[in-house]
């Protein structure tokens, strides 16, 4: 069997949304000829763990796990003292994990005879370890940028200048690998026209999706009240504020029994959003739940009455795909779901056919979502009817056999 070795930082029992995409291409490659070896971090200060995640790799995947210099003053001193950390985090702040990862990967390499190296951001870090194993071995490489790079929504360069470091990084990478995979064609195309002497044919792309054995056996236990929830964590601008305006609104015009009416937030408690519902006065219908396991998160999706989804207001948050949105489609669950007025997740939506969308800040909007879907609710008759066909082909083993293919191409 051929074998791709795969410098992924974020890798089980790691957890988070980083973590999926990669986890699921080790999970499935084997059924299309690629043995993967992974290299990942042995621990860090700033991820989740999940270790019911490990159950998902496959027995004898070797996976080599190296020490990552971090320092939470490093990582944290942005925000303690109220600076941008971009005035010294380049690429980012997992760049301690290089020097350790580089002498594995090329221990690797040496006794594994890879005929890939694969490396997946954020973060960057991934990307230049890769990129000195490649010019160490000669071995082709395949970068994968889950997320946009110097062009995210949620990065803020200080100046001018330290934007055009990352971005000369950026233009490295894209020259020196030799595939190299995007979440969606827009990036692809974006990043083609930032760097024109990069060349197309070594650009794809390859969708964030859902796992069907991730809902196999789930126990639903839906709830004798209406259910609205909302798995993740809420950040920068991807917030609750909207949605809580628009249940202060129908709390107080008496249009929802309020002991059979609740909100629950999965995922990661912050004091922001702790202060959020007591300022409204919604402790008693809105509850912070806190990180929860992978399959325990897939179990609220599928026991709740409806979703919520949300895509922040801001430059380019048009362009952001959530791999969030994919486990909301496949679970049959109906989604509320607040995106700008141009969206690729309101395309997605529409396609696949799986809830109702709003603009992000329209109140008004949600506060009527939220009672048609809770009128339903009280008439047994809240469902909706998901395009099947559509959705399967964003399912991760279709997603797996792609990225095989990008690596078939190159052995070749």
């Amino acid at each position: 069997m051929k074998k791709v070795i795969m410098i992924s930082y974020r890798f089980p029992p790691f957890a988070g949304s980083g973590v999926f995409k990669t986890l699921k291409f080790v999970k499935y490659l084997r059924d299309f000829g690629w043995e993967p070896v992974v290299i990942s971090a042995k621990s860090s200060k700033f991820a989740p763990m999940d270790k019911t995640l490990l159950e998902e790799v496959p027995d004898k995947i070797k996976v080599f796990r190296t020490y990552s210099i971090e320092s939470k003053v490093y990582r944290y001193l942005p925000e303690i003292v109220g600076i941008n950390g971009k005035w010294y985090q380049t690429p980012d702040a997992f760049i301690g994990w290089l020097p350790s990862a580089l002498f594995k990967a090329q221990e690797v390499v040496k006794n594994e005879k890879p005929n890939v190296i694969y490396s997946t951001s954020p973060p960057i870090t991934s990307h230049l370890i890769a990129m000195l194993l490649k010019k160490k071995t000669g071995i082709p490489w395949v970068a994968d940028f889950r997320d946009p790079w110097t062009d995210n929504m949620l990065t803020n360069y200080p100046t001018n200048f330290h934007r055009k470091i990352e971005e000369k990084i950026e233009h490295k990478i894209g020259k020196n690998a030799d595939r190299i995979v995007f979440t969606m064609d827009h990036h692809r195309t974006h990043f083609l026209k930032k760097y024109p002497d990069v060349s197309p044919k070594k650009c794809v792309y390859i969708n964030n999706g859902y796992d069907h054995e991730d809902f196999k056996d789930i126990k639903v236990d839906k709830s004798k009240v209406f259910t609205l929830t909302y798995v993740g964590s809420f950040y920068d601008n991807i917030t609750p504020i909207f949605l809580l305006q628009a249940i202060k609104k129908i709390v107080e015009k008496n249009k929802i029994n309020r002991k059979d009416f609740r909100v629950l937030f999965v995922g990661r408690k912050s004091k922001t959003c702790q202060n959020l519902i007591h300022s409204f006065g919604l402790n008693d219908v809105v509850k912070e739940i806190g990180y929860v396991s992978h399959k325990e998160a897939i179990r609220y999706m599928h026991s709740s009455s409806c979703l919520f989804f949300i895509i922040g207001l801001g430059k380019k948050s048009e362009w952001v795909y959530s791999s969030k949105i994919f486990e909301y489609i496949a679970s049959g669950t109906p989604i509320i779901t607040t995106v700008p007025k141009r969206s690729v997740v309101r395309d997605l939506i529409k396609e696949t056919n799986s809830g109702i969308i709003i603009d992000t800040d329209d109140v008004n909007g949600i506060e009527n979502a939220l009672l048609d879907y809770y009128k339903k609710w009280k008439e047994g008759n809240l469902k909706v009817q998901p395009k099947w066909d559509v959705i399967k082909k964003y399912e991760r083993k279709n997603l797996t056999e792609k990225l095989a293919e990008v690596f078939n191409d190159l052995k070749e």
